[in-house]
C-alpha cells in the first residue's frame, strides 16, 4: 500500500483473517495492562498476496495507567519465513527418507529371520528321510516315498533360496505369487510327509480328515505348503511325546477350510489376536 492508502485503515483491514482473532485478543490485553508484546502474523497486500511481518506493540498510557493508543512497528520477515519453510521442508524430506531407510532395513531383517525359519522345515524333512533311508530296512514303496519327499523338499528349499536372492522384491513388498490350479489335499499330504520324521521321533500320531470332494483352488502351492508346514511343525513342536495332531480339510460354503488341532499345551485366549504377528511365540 502507498502511505496515503494506509491512512484511515484499521489493522484488521489488512490482517489475515486466520491471524486476526489471536492478535485482537493481544491488543485488548495491551490496552488493559499497558504491557508491550511481540507477535508474528500475516498481512494481506492489495493484490491479495500474503506477507509475514513481525509486530512490536507498545501501549501509550497516561499517569493513571489508561491506554491512550497503541504504537505498532511492523517489520517484513517474509524472506526469513520463506527460508524457514524451505528448511522445514528439507528436514521433513530428510526425516521421511531416514524413516523409509529404517523401514527397509527392518523389513530386510524380518525377512531374513522369517526365511531362516522357513529354510529349516524342508531341511528337517530331508535329514529325517535321509537317516531313515540309511538306517532302516524300508520297503520299496517306503523308499520311493522317501526319495519323493526329499526331492520335493529340495525343490521347495530352492524356491526359498530364490526368494533370498530376490530380496529387493521382498523388501518392496512384492512377493512372487505363482497362481495355478492347486489341490489342497495333496499339499496337506506332502506337508505331512515332510514333518513325519519329526512326529515319529516323538511318537506323535498324525490323523488326517480330508474331504475328498473339496475340489481344487487357484493358489500358489509352494506358499500354501509353507503355511501348512508351519502349522504342523508348531503342532508337533509343542505337543508332548505320545500325543496326536489332526489335520482336517473341508468345504465351508464357498471356501475351503484347513484346521490343525493338537493335544499340546494350547494357546492362551488373550494371545490369539496376536498369534500370526511376525515373530510372536
Amino acid at each position: 500500500y502507498a502511505r496515503a492508502e494506509l491512512l484511515g485503515l484499521k489493522l484488521q483491514d489488512i490482517a489475515h483473517h486466520e491471524d486476526w482473532p489471536t492478535v485482537a485478543k493481544l491488543l485488548d490485553a495491551a490496552r488493559t495492562t499497558c504491557a508491550p508484546f511481540d507477535v508474528e502474523m500475516r498481512y494481506l497486500r492489495k493484490d491479495g498476496a500474503v506477507v509475514w511481518v513481525h509486530n512490536s506493540v507498545s501501549a501509550q498510557c497516561d499517569a493513571r495507567g489508561a491506554a491512550q493508543g497503541l504504537i505498532v512497528v511492523s517489520v517484513d520477515i517474509e524472506q526469513r519465513k520463506r527460508a524457514e519453510d524451505e528448511r522445514a521442508t528439507l528436514l521433513e524430506r530428510e526425516r521421511a527418507a531416514r524413516t523409509e531407510a529404517e523401514r527397509a532395513n527392518r523389513m530386510k531383517d524380518e525377512f531374513l529371520a522369517t526365511l531362516s525359519h522357513e529354510l529349516r522345515t524342508p531341511l528337517t524333512a530331508i535329514f529325517g528321510w535321509t537317516q531313515l533311508l540309511r538306517r532302516s530296512q524300508l520297503s520299496d514303496g517306503d523308499r520311493h516315498q522317501g526319495l519323493e519327499t526329499i526331492e520335493r523338499n529340495a525343490r521347495a528349499q530352492s524356491r526359498l533360496i530364490d526368494d533370498l536372492l530376490d530380496m529387493s522384491r521382498i523388501v518392496a513388498g512384492k512377493l512372487r505369487i505363482e497362481v495355478q490350479r492347486t489341490d489342497i489335499a495333496s499339499i496337506i499330504e506332502a506337508a505331512i510327509e515332510s514333518v513325519m520324521p519329526a512326529a515319529q521321533a516323538k511318537s506323535i500320531r498324525i490323523k488326517k480328515v480330508l474331504d475328498t470332494h473339496a475340489g481344487p483352488v487357484r493358489a500358489d502351492p509352494a506358499r500354501l505348503q509353507q503355511v501348512v508346514w508351519n502349522l504342523l511343525s508348531n503342532a508337533i513342536k509343542f505337543t508332548p511325546k505320545g500325543g496326536s495332531v489332526q489335520v482336517a480339510l473341508e468345504r465351508v460354503n464357498s471356501h475351503l477350510e484347513t484346521t490343525v488341532t493338537d493335544t499340546g499345551i494350547g494357546i492362551a485366549p488373550d494371545f490369539l489376536p496376536h498369534v500370526f504377528e511376525r515373530f510372536r511365540q
